[in-house]
């Protein structure tokens, strides 16, 4: 049976590849990645890996609003159709949201290494899995985050330049890539290398139309609307939200001083994306490198080291961004560096044959005890009995941590116990957000300036006053309440 499994895999392919069965590779991949991310899913809120935002992304997408900058507005209309689906939890349609956006990633990652590198159907999945499976990827995959749509939307660019499509379609996926996240700007070296100048105003102007979702915000960001950050319906506000002003300070934001230590700890995090096996493919491959290099073969001296130069930039691009931004999870945003080392190392799997299976299979192995996220209902539960031991119509004040966005999506997302008023103190230091408080909440005090005493003191007569903060193993809940 396993002997007529592989010939079958095998038979869709020419001895060159090039007349392969593009299908094929791409539903196997699919079909495999959503099988593991599907046994290893979160089942409701979590901050697993990094996913302390995705309280506020489903809030913000149940309520058609507009979270963190820039917005993501395309996350949050594809967010409200899956948030629609009769399974499961809510938190869980947006967990799985995350999932099917990576396995397709993966799955059209397989489908450009085999249009470009001649491949057969085998190594293209071997290739697929490989980026689904290593651990970055594989995180994000089970959780309610950004970082899944905006590899799907990088992988699209990818596949756009590698199967020649006209450069307006390429400059659509790049604007609308853009729309998942703002580090997509980093791709622009690459797609300009790799469409001809002659080309450029055609890409411009598909890349405008795949950025028309930002003009959507406005509209996301309606007076009543409980998840908006900003003040979007000003041009002002509108362009300090997309363009997310409030987080320059973090980029190249590391101390000169904590190098060592980050780099130490890159470099074992990198190693585990591939594992060794996966890096001395990428070595043995980089040097028979062949990829997206139709418009400028006729004047490339050197087309192998040219091409390779043009992708090793845009990973070093990404490398350097995630590396030095100043945040805990920055290195979530190199995982549009990882599906081009991926597509890199192709030659050198290739050459490898089917002894390249060891690779997405120890990937499969080593990772599944640490991304096994099927019984974590810590959060749920916490959240849960601190809104059940608020008192009614209380004030409940959080503080400046992630406790918000847990609320928030039980809150607003879920509608359990509308009649709190859910308040963010470190939020409540900007003036966008006082006076959404007040539209929302019109018969609260105290909002015409930063000063949780004052306004502590202006409705604590009125409604019960509570101060909370969860962590996974318990939550903490003080309480001033009104005779």
């Amino acid at each position: 049976m396993a002997g007529r499994s592989w010939r079958f895999f095998a038979a869709n392919a020419d001895a060159g590849g090039r007349r392969a069965n593009g299908h094929l590779p791409f539903l196997i991949t699919l079909g495999a990645a959503l099988l593991v991310y599907g046994g290893t899913l979160a089942p409701d809120l979590t901050w697993a890996n990094w996913g302390q935002d995705g309280g506020e992304l489903l809030a913000a997408a149940v309520t058609l609003g507009a979270p963190h900058p820039p917005g993501y507005p395309a996350y949050t209309l594809l967010g409200k159709l899956f948030s629609l689906l009769p399974l499961g939890t809510l938190p869980g349609r947006f967990n799985l949201f995350s999932a099917v956006c990576a396995g397709l990633a993966a799955a059209v990652t397989a489908v450009t290494a085999q249009k470009r590198y001649a491949i057969n159907n085998e190594t293209a999945v071997i290739a697929g899995l490989t980026l689904a499976l290593s651990p970055l990827v594989w995180g994000q995959a089970i959780i309610t985050e950004v970082y899944a749509l905006n590899l799907l939307a990088v992988a699209l660019v990818v596949w756009s330049l590698a199967d020649d499509r006209p450069a307006w379609q390429t400059g659509l996926l790049l604007g609308l890539s853009l729309t998942t996240h703002l580090t997509s700007f980093l791709l622009l070296p690459l797609v300009l290398w790799h469409t001809p100048w002659r080309k450029w105003g055609e890409l411009g102007a598909g890349t405008a139309v795949g950025l028309t979702p930002f003009l959507l915000l406005p509209l996301l960001a309606g007076p009543q609307k409980p998840i908006v950050w900003g003040d979007p319906q000003t041009i002002s506000g509108w362009w300090r939200l997309v363009s997310g002003q409030i987080y320059r300070p973090n980029l190249m934001g590391l101390p000169l001083a904590e190098f060592p230590d980050h780099l130490r700890q890159w470099g074992i995090l990198l190693l585990d994306q591939f594992t060794p096996v996966g890096w001395m493919a990428l070595l043995w491959g980089i040097k028979d490198i062949r990829f997206l290099t139709s418009h400028h073969a006729e004047i490339l001296d050197s087309e192998k080291s040219d091409v390779s130069c043009s992708q090793l930039l845009t990973v070093f691009l990404y490398f350097i961004y995630a590396f030095s931004y100043r945040t805990n999870d920055a290195v979530v945003n190199f995982l549009p560096g990882l599906l081009l080392l991926t597509l890199l190392m192709v030659p050198g799997l290739r050459r490898m044959g089917r002894l390249a299976w060891v690779l997405p299979m120890a990937l499969l192995l080593l990772n599944l005890p640490t991304m096994d996220l099927r019984d974590d209902w810590r959060l749920r539960q916490q959240t849960e009995a601190l809104l059940a031991e608020t008192p009614p119509r209380a004030i409940l004040l959080t503080p400046g941590d992630a406790t918000i966005t847990a609320v928030w999506a039980l809150h607003f997302g879920e509608g359990q116990r509308p009649d709190l008023i859910p308040v963010d103190a470190n939020l409540f230091a900007f003036a966008w957000y006082r006076r959404r408080l007040g539209r929302i909440y019109p018969d609260l005090a105290g909002l015409e300036r930063d000063d949780l005493s004052f306004f502590e003191q202006m409705n604590g007569e009125r409604r019960p006053f509570c101060r909370a903060a969860i962590t996974l193993e318990r939550y903490q809940l003080n309480c001033n309440e009104t005779p």
